[in-house]
C-alpha cells in the first residue's frame, strides 16, 4: 500500500530538547546573574534527567540550591515564552523538502506543556513549517498515546492510519498505537527493538532516507 503520510514527533525526533533547554538555562542564569556554569552537570546529562525525573524544573532547582517558588515560576516562563533560535537535528531540513516533494503531506504531533510545545516550534528554524500540519497533544486534552489524541490529529489532517508512518523516538507515546491502528512505525533508537511493523534507525535523517528509499 502507497504511503500518503509521515507524521513526527517533535523534541528528540527533530531536534534535541537539550539544545532548548541549553537555551532557557542560559536566560535563567542571566535573570539570576548566576554562572551558566551551575548548569553543567544538568545540561550533559539532560536526556537521562529528562526521562527519569518526573519534574525536570524542580530537580534543576532543588540540584542546584535554587528552588524557590519564585525561581520555579520564572524558569517555567522562560520555557513557555522564550525567544531564541534552536535549530533542527542534521539534513532534517532537506529530507522534509525530499517528503514534500514526493506528495508526502506532514504532521507532528508533540506531548508536553500546549504553551512551551507551541513555543519550540515557532523556535524550531525549520523551512516549510507553513507546508506541515503540527499540534500539541494537550490541545486534544491528553497527551499521547491517548488514542482520543491520536484518532483527533488524523481526523483533522485527513490523514488514514493503514497510509501513515509514524517517526518518533518513545515506542510507548509515538508509535504503539498507531500500529495498533495499521500505521507503520519508525522508533529512533540507538538499542534493537523487534516489533512487526516497526524498524529502528539512530537518528532521523535516516529514517527520512528510509521512506524515500523504500516502499514502507
Amino acid at each position: 500500500m502507497k504511503m500518503e503520510s509521515v507524521v513526527f514527533d517533535l523534541d528528540n525526533t527533530l531536534f534535541p530538547e537539550s539544545e532548548y533547554f541549553e537555551k532557557v538555562l542560559l536566560e535563567f542564569s542571566k535573570e539570576l546573574s548566576i554562572p551558566i556554569s551551575i548548569f553543567s552537570e544538568i545540561l550533559i546529562n539532560f536526556d537521562e534527567f529528562r526521562a527519569t525525573k518526573p519534574n525536570i524544573f524542580k530537580f534543576i532547582l532543588d540540584t542546584t540550591d535554587l528552588y524557590c517558588e519564585k525561581n520555579y515560576e520564572l524558569l517555567f516562563e522562560i520555557y513557555t515564552t522564550i525567544q531564541t533560535q534552536i535549530s533542527p537535528y542534521n539534513e532534517i531540513e532537506n529530507g522534509i523538502l525530499s517528503l514534500l516533494n514526493k506528495d508526502l503531506r506532514i504532521g507532528v504531533i508533540t506531548n508536553g506543556v500546549i504553551l512551551s510545545q507551541q513555543n519550540k516550534w515557532k523556535c524550531l528554524q525549520l523551512r516549510y513549517k507553513e507546508q506541515i500540519h503540527f499540534k500539541a497533544a494537550r490541545e486534544y486534552g491528553q497527551d499521547k498515546p491517548s488514542a482520543l489524541s491520536f484518532d483527533s490529529f488524523m481526523n483533522e489532517c485527513e490523514f488514514a492510519y493503514k497510509k501513515t508512518i509514524f517517526v518518533g523516538d518513545k515506542f510507548k507515546n509515538d508509535i504503539e498505537y498507531p500500529v495498533s491502528q495499521g500505521g507503520k512505525g519508525i522508533l529512533i533508537t540507538d538499542t534493537e527493538y523487534y516489533r512487526e511493523n516497526i524498524i529502528c534507525f539512530q537518528n532521523t535523517s535516516e529514517a527520512i532516507l528510509e521512506i524515500l528509499n523504500s516502499s514502507i
